[in-house]
């Protein structure tokens, strides 16, 4: 699965927290449309859960987070299946949120 899949599924997947477990975003760097991702639960502690660690991936951003970041411009990026733009504002996005004090 890549980050594009991931992005197009997004308003499918859950987003409730579960036990300390939020659904989480991993992604292969460097971040692109064609990196290798993967929806998995992630603690609200830190860690990598097994199958993002077996497969080299990083945190990029829980589902919710990623929803509230993309609201303005999903549905319109959607509807015209503009989904490797839609991946590329969403890194854009975490990188600009990651990096502020």
């Amino acid at each position: 699965m890549t980050l594009s899949d991931v992005v197009r599924m997004l308003q499918l997947l859950r987003t409730e927290v579960s036990q300390y477990m939020v659904p989480t975003i991993y992604a292969a760097e460097p971040w692109s449309p064609s990196s290798e991702a993967l929806v998995a639960w992630g603690s609200l502690k830190g860690g990598l859960p097994p199958e993002a660690a077996e497969r080299r991936m990083v945190r990029l951003i829980e589902v919710e987070g990623a929803i509230a970041l993309l609201k303005d411009r999903y549905f319109e990026l959607t509807v015209a299946h503009r989904y490797g733009e839609l991946c590329n504002l969403l890194i854009q996005l975490v990188v600009v949120r990651n990096s502020s004090p």
